[in-house]
């Protein structure tokens, strides 16, 4: 088994829960610009669909939402947009297709779940950049 870890300041871990040996690690933290920011990176990491997506960046220098392989680290897609806001990506099946829901500091974005491609975006102005609440649809 694996443990992901995803620090304030964009560093993914992957841990061996047998060992606790580090298997790999990415550092990111390159993509956050701390001059601005609340708290940093404020997102869980998701097991969706064989990879592991984690949202990294800020609102200085943009964000990119990355489908990790969780064995090896290595990138399998990457979506790039506006700064994260504060708040885990989440993942639902809308419309037949899954998808990764997630909000950045100006907008709720959904994305491929196989492929990183953006499919729709609405806009959503907040001050904070917080979604208190995850994320949830319901049907009509």
């Amino acid at each position: 088994t694996t443990v992901i870890t995803i620090g304030g300041n964009a560093v993914v871990g992957a841990w061996s829960t047998a060992t606790g040996e580090a298997l790999w690690r990415k550092d990111y933290s390159a993509s956050v610009d701390t001059s601005k920011l609340f708290t940093g990176t404020a997102a869980s990491a998701l097991s969706e669909g064989g990879f592991v997506i984690v949202q990294v960046g800020s609102d200085i220098q943009g964000g990119r939402v990355i489908a990790l392989d969780p064995k090896t680290g290595v990138e399998k897609w990457t979506w790039t947009g506006k700064g994260p806001g504060y708040s885990s990506p989440s993942a639902f099946t809308i419309g037949g297709t899954r998808q990764i829901v997630t909000m950045t500091e100006g907008s709720i974005e959904g994305l491929d779940a196989k492929t990183g491609a953006g499919l729709w975006s609405i806009p959503f102005a907040d001050d904070w950049h917080v979604l208190e609440r995850t994320l949830g649809l319901l049907p009509r």
